[in-house]
């Protein structure tokens, strides 16, 4: 049981609430004022509010929740297993704002809700630069995860983040009205060069991720079988080699290769010089292409194609995708091809471009009941 201590120092009198911790642990905390249970910041209320949070099995060790949040945040950039993650908490860990420095055993929601604003509206910390919808949603769900790791370490008895209303994400489902029309994605192909082209086309026919786009090597072109293997992506830092591992195990996969794909990298292939284990696509200056020199090449294609400027180089893979739903693909066979790590991802985004199918479970049941009701 915890218990007040009275210690004077001269003049000084201080209260020293003294407690040993479940793990055994002698601790102990000083108050200026003695109170009563029901005053904060005094020693009575905090003994009261000790007592009864190890009785409820709900005590943190106080230490541990002093600790800045940009400390946690810190650790879980680290366990990272691929680059592209720890490149995105990364820049999770520059968007912290004032939580940065705030004890991780201190953030209200209030604050978060805070926070939140700020990365919508302009950071102050970021020259006012707001950030787009589903970059604030992400944010959130990396500031989820890290209290979720505290509380289940310990540190924090909840999660705050529970009280506080997810930002939305309005790209997450694909409505028809979203999609590239065939007519536009050839209209796109044409207004271009033979290579970006074929880059173009290849993600329409096959959906592969940009980064999986520019990091294709020769070699995971099975020309002979019509199959693309999908094992690795263009690495975006400058300070890492050309090429990296891929996001999730379920991102390696194996994806047919249509006939005009085929057609149109055999003949490329023909007017470039390639080795085996060279990457398919160059820029001019004999570069791996990254996104951002992908996302320029496609808005000037758009522009010249009168392409409205929403869709996105990744918007092709959106077609893809929707392409193998109206042809009646299963959602695993989509979750395959697109290299979803679950079922549910590709659901949430494409699940309203599946056809109903009240007629068929209709006549399934009518069909059951009719030897009694005939």
């Amino acid at each position: 049981m915890a218990h007040i201590q009275k210690r004077t120092t001269g003049k000084t009198v201080a209260y020293v609430v003294r407690w040993t911790d479940p793990a055994g642990v002698e601790r102990s905390e000083s108050f200026s004022k003695r109170g009563r249970y029901d005053i904060p910041g005094t020693a009575e209320h905090y003994k009261h509010q000790l007592q009864t949070k190890i009785a409820q099995g709900i005590y943190v060790d106080p230490d541990l929740a002093r600790v800045p949040l940009k400390v946690e945040v810190d650790k879980w950039v680290e366990r990272a297993h691929t680059q592209g993650t720890r490149d995105a908490r990364r820049n999770f860990a520059k968007n912290l704002g004032l939580l940065a420095a705030t004890p991780i055993g201190e953030i209200r929601p209030s604050d978060i809700r805070d926070w939140l604003d700020h990365l919508t509206r302009g950071r102050s910390w970021h020259g006012d630069r707001a950030l787009g919808e589903n970059t604030v949603a992400l944010q959130f769900q990396f500031l989820t995860t890290v209290l979720k790791i505290a509380v289940d370490d310990s540190i924090l008895v909840s999660n705050p983040c529970k009280k506080v209303k997810a930002p939305p994400r309005p790209d997450t489902a694909k409505a028809s009205s979203q999609l590239l029309t065939i007519d536009q994605v050839w209209s796109l192909i044409e207004n271009t060069n033979r290579q970006t082209g074929c880059m173009l086309l290849l993600t329409a026919q096959t959906g592969l991720r940009p980064s999986e786009v520019a990091g294709l090597r020769v070699c995971d072109v099975d020309f002979l079988h019509r199959r693309i293997h999908v094992v690795q992506q263009a690495n975006h830092d400058l300070n890492k080699p050309p090429t990296s591992r891929l996001k999730t195990r379920t991102s390696k996969r194996t994806i047919p290769l249509p006939r005009e794909t085929h057609d149109a990298l055999s003949s490329f292939l023909t007017r470039v010089t390639r080795e085996r284990d060279d990457v398919l696509f160059r820029t001019k200056f004999g570069n791996i292409w990254c996104v951002g020199s992908m996302a320029d090449v496609f808005r000037y294609a758009a522009k010249k194609a009168d392409v409205p400027a929403h869709f996105s180089w990744h918007s092709l893979r959106h077609f893809y995708a929707s392409a193998l739903i109206e042809k009646g693909a299963s959602v695993r066979t989509v979750q395959a091809r697109l290299g979803h790590a679950t079922p549910d991802i590709t659901l949430r985004v494409y699940t309203h471009l599946w056809p109903d199918n009240d007629t068929h479970t209709l006549d399934a049941i009518d069909g059951i009941f009719a030897h009694r009701t005939g």
